[in-house]
């Protein structure tokens, strides 16, 4: 039965393609640019509600009102943003990041549902970039789950920071749980992943000049407990203006 409906789910999506092409070939003239994300809109959301009734459940249910704080990404609700699924990328959908079950959640026709974290490679909200990352065929020994990644800087270094919320127990009555963040940071260096926590472990990941970082940072007075951003940026493309 379930051979049957992804066989469907194939035959429907080619046809979409297909569609797509013609009329966006008859109505060029028109406002190719307004077809071409009406068109995208159409196959993302007849493509992920098929796959998601398979295997996630149409429905995505949010935490109510006994918790303090909260698991969603920069805690906004539903922003547009751009999305990899299966390879195809996809603009202007409505996202959401729920940080404490690691899913990226979308809404179509107000039902609210979690996609396939396998089959999204990437996507961006609020300008920040998330890649889908597995650690358990690298080489890198770093113990985390396979799951979403923001990359913050990505050049002959790079460095992804995990985000997450975790559920903790309250002593209020009115509020049993909370949500507590926290990040772990990471810098691929020569295809090998390593934990670090501020500024000296970061500096001393990295084999070239650790005196002028330091000083970097000095002279521009920016500690990472205050703005780790800042300062992963900062050590980072200074040492990659150092390799040639």
């Amino acid at each position: 039965m379930k051979k049957q409906l992804v066989l469907v789910f194939c035959m429907l999506f080619l046809n979409i393609l297909c569609v797509k092409t013609v009329f966006s070939q008859s109505t060029q003239e028109k406002d190719p640019e307004n077809l071409s994300l009406e068109n995208a809109k159409r196959i993302f959301i007849t493509a992920i509600k098929e796959q998601s009734r398979l295997f996630n459940g149409p429905t995505y249910y949010t935490y109510g009102n006994g918790v303090e704080g909260s698991a969603i990404f920069l805690d906004t609700v539903f922003v547009k943003g751009t999305i990899f699924y299966e390879g195809v990328k996809y603009t202007e959908v409505p996202l959401m990041y729920d940080l404490y079950i690691d899913k990226l959640v979308s809404v179509v026709d107000g039902n609210a549902y979690s996609l396939i974290t396998e089959k999204v490679s990437e996507f961006e909200v609020a300008k920040h970039h998330f890649r889908y990352f597995n650690f358990e065929n690298s080489a890198s020994k770093i113990s985390l789950e396979p799951g979403f990644f923001e990359v913050l800087y990505d050049g002959k270094i790079k460095v992804i920071a995990k985000h997450t919320e975790k559920l903790g127990f309250s002593t209020k009555s009115d509020i049993p749980y909370y949500f507590k963040p926290k990040t772990v940071y990471l810098l691929e260096k020569d295809n090998q992943y390593y934990k670090f926590s501020d500024e000296n472990s970061l500096i001393n990941l990295l084999d070239k000049n650790k005196k002028e970082m330091k000083k970097q940072l000095q002279e521009a007075s920016v500690r990472f407990k205050d703005d780790p951003i800042k300062v992963i940026l900062l050590i980072a493309k200074y040492h990659d203006s150092l390799i040639n």
